[in-house]
């Protein structure tokens, strides 16, 4: 679903108990702070999180095999560099490889394991390594293959002042300050 900050903040604010406010009193205050200001850093801090950190099926993940670029494989590895928008990489599947890659971060056990020419996956098994900024280690590639993208699959920032993500994590919104916590 999609939402617009307006929605949000009105939302945050209702849910708090902000609005609707009482007509038959009037009050001033010289120290208060700008309200939907601080809901907007509130809801942006929660929605950066659950777009890093959030199940997939709460998401609006797309496919994004158009905006890739995959480099030659040497040695069964290639590099595809992910578009500057893309802030999660969910799932990869190349033509030559019989299956979608498992995607995990360098940090991760199967990542380090990436590292030795006998440890790394194959086109049966292959693996697709993170590094935490654009650029993405694809192993799984026999001698002579090209590097062909079948589908990419991740999780886009959408343009500003739009929100996409599914209606039941409205409720983490209004009791958490970010996803996660």
């Amino acid at each position: 679903m999609e939402y617009t900050l307006d929605y949000l903040i009105g939302e945050w604010k209702m849910r708090r108990g902000l609005i609707p406010l009482r007509i038959d009193a009037a009050i001033k205050r010289q120290d208060a702070f700008e309200i939907d200001e601080y809901a907007r850093r509130e809801i942006d801090t929660w929605y950066n999180g659950l777009l890093m950190t959030a199940p997939t099926e709460m998401l609006d993940v797309e496919n994004i095999t158009e905006l890739v670029t995959v480099g030659k494989p040497e040695r069964g590895v290639a590099v595809m560099t992910l578009p500057s928008e893309c802030l999660r990489l969910v799932g990869v599947k190349m033509t030559v490889w019989e299956r979608e890659a498992v995607v995990v971060s360098s940090e991760s056990r199967i990542g380090k394991r990436q590292g030795s020419p006998f440890s790394r996956g194959g086109v049966c098994h292959p693996v697709a390594v993170t590094d935490g900024h654009k650029r993405v280690m694809l192993y799984g590639f026999r001698n002579g293959c090209d590097a062909v993208a079948e589908r990419v699959l991740g999780v886009m920032r959408p343009p500003g002042g739009i929100y996409r993500f599914n209606p039941a994590m409205l409720e983490d919104l209004l009791s958490k300050t970010y996803y996660g916590e």
